[in-house]
């Protein structure tokens, strides 16, 4: 396995996150060229914290979220912000397949109020007799359930998806129980300005909706938004910047999306400037990682090594002809054995 200085580094300050006792959140921006392995090293980061039963939250394709939602709504629960249904089902569905055991044991406790319609649908047939009058025809209830129950509603009703998906991510972020990570790729897309336009926000719909105002993308703005948060908005958790008590927050630039430079080193500069934040270089590849992913290439046959008869690694000139003509750079190493 090629664990790289900058993968560990990154672990490093995640596993401190996670044992420290001053439940302070690790904030981590990686950066670096395009093709050198921060998509890669996202992707290890959060199987690794899966298999060691920390509870993350990956998104692999922010780009797609930020321009794909389908269609986009005033929230009705948080005035001013605005709910993206078919997305949050996406993210709601994501943390129920991959943690539904861990979710079950969290049970949100903090004096929610939820909508009468979404009680019923908590509530299960067999057990509806159980609720009481009071909790069935109040327009709205307080009570407690478990994470795992308002997953399974937020990923079959888009009426309530945005909702139980603030909710949750809410109680995530708060829990101390067990270790939460958000790891997010294409982040500088949401730093440039939004896709998504609607009238209550703008009636001549000319100004786009910030990415701040938008519930799904709230969550996942952790480095480098400290001044956007500081606008007035009436429900504490969404005028915090998100932390996670035991957990971290790790995302990565992208050099492959038509975001603006000067958005993605503006970007740069924040986190830089932020005490709080952690910027991490993920650096072309060394010569030795280099020879280290051709050797698994050739053991594996990968493209015109199959037929190399195992000599590649031990030919100094055709190591060199690869990190030559892959500039050090992992997708253009992979093209380099596919074609001479």
């Amino acid at each position: 396995i090629l664990m790289r200085e900058c993968m560990a580094r990154t672990a490093h300050h995640m596993t401190q996150a996670v044992d420290g006792k001053d439940n302070a959140t690790a904030r981590i921006l990686m950066t670096g060229v395009r093709g050198v392995g921060k998509s890669a090293s996202l992707t290890a980061l959060a199987a690794s914290a899966r298999h060691s039963n920390h509870i993350v939250l990956f998104v692999p394709q922010t780009n797609r979220l930020r321009t794909l939602g389908y269609y986009i709504i005033p929230s009705p629960d948080t005035p001013g912000l605005f709910d993206l249904p078919r997305l949050a089902i996406e993210l709601n569905e994501q943390l129920l397949v991959n943690h539904e055991d861990l979710l079950a044991d969290m049970m949100i406790t903090d004096d929610i109020a939820l909508p009468k319609l979404l009680i019923e649908l908590l509530v299960s047939p067999s057990h509806t007799e159980e609720a009481s009058d009071d909790q069935l025809k109040s327009p709205t209830s307080k009570s407690s359930y478990s994470c795992t129950d308002l997953l399974r509603v937020g990923v079959s009703n888009e009426e309530y998806s945005s909702l139980i998906y603030s909710k949750v991510m809410h109680h995530l972020q708060q829990q101390t129980n067990v270790p939460f990570h958000i790891i997010v790729d294409d982040y500088n897309t949401l730093y440039e300005k939004g896709k998504f336009y609607h009238e209550d926000y703008d009636y001549e719909v000319q100004e786009s909706i910030p990415n701040h105002k938008i519930t799904l993308f709230r969550p996942l703005l952790g480095v480098g938004f400290s001044d956007v948060f500081d606008d007035g908005e009436q429900q504490k958790e969404n005028t915090e910047i998100p932390s996670n008590p035991k957990g971290s927050f790790v995302c990565a630039t992208s050099e492959r999306r038509a975001v603006p430079n000067a958005d993605t080193k503006r970007l740069i500069q924040a986190a830089t400037n932020n005490d709080n934040d952690i910027v991490v270089e993920v650096p072309r590849y060394s010569p030795i990682e280099v020879k280290h992913i051709l050797a698994n290439f050739e053991c594996t046959g990968i493209g015109l090594l199959r037929d190399e008869d195992d000599n590649t690694i031990n030919d100094p000139k055709e190591v060199a002809y690869h990190q030559m003509v892959s500039g050090m750079r992992g997708h253009k190493l992979l093209d380099s054995v596919f074609s001479y």
